[in-house]
This record gives C-alpha cells, structure tokens and sequence, in this order.
C-alpha cells in the first residue's frame, strides 16, 4: 500500500506542477499509515477526519455544508447503499447524537495521528 501511495502522490504532484505551472510539494507531509485497533479509535477518526473543514476559514464551524466530505451522508444519507455508515454511526443512539460528537467531541486533540 505504502508503494502505491507513494505513486500515486508523486504521479498527481507531476500532474498539478505542470497544469498549474508550479514546481515543489503538492501534499504537506509523507504518507503515513496507523492502524485503527478499536471500534473507538475508529469513532474517533471519523469525527476528526470530518471536523478537518473546520481548519478552512470559509467552512469553519459550517462542517456539514463542506461539499468533499462524506460527513454530510453519515448524518443523512443520502446515497443509501453507497455509504455503509452503520459501523460508525450504531455505536450512537441518532444521527443527531453523532453529529453532537463530531462538533463537540475535540477530536483533533483526542486522535493523534
């Protein structure tokens, strides 16, 4: 996995250097890998990965309304079949207990990553 990560970042930073007429780094860091042990550690990642907008100065404290995150179809749905949200979302009572998680559970400093 890490090799074809490594591919597939090094190929997309060729692509954009040269469609945007840029040259140096694309991504901020390396690849890296952590292994998820719990359902908790789980819960947990999920709720950091979908507060990140947060960090945008435009979607901050608007994390739902962010248009490239999946947040939006663990609280709704909206695709159905396309997102088995359920090994996330059963651990809570609603969709609305997670998303009280998600926005209040200060994820970034609970998950290292």
């Amino acid at each position: 996995l890490s090799r074809y990560m490594h591919k597939l970042s090094n190929a997309y930073s060729q692509y954009f250097n040269k469609r945007y007429e840029k040259s140096g780094h694309v991504f901020q860091g390396a690849y890296k890998v952590k292994l998820v042990e719990s359902d908790e550690q789980l819960t947990y990642l999920s709720a950091y990965i979908h507060r990140n907008p947060n960090e945008l100065r435009r979607w901050k404290n608007n994390t739902i309304s962010y248009p490239w995150s999946s947040y939006q179809d663990y609280l709704s749905n909206r695709w159905k079949k396309l997102l088995v949200g359920e090994v996330i979302t059963s651990t809570f009572g609603s969709f609305e207990e997670y998303q009280e998680f998600v926005e209040n559970s200060g994820a970034k400093e609970d998950f290292e990553i």
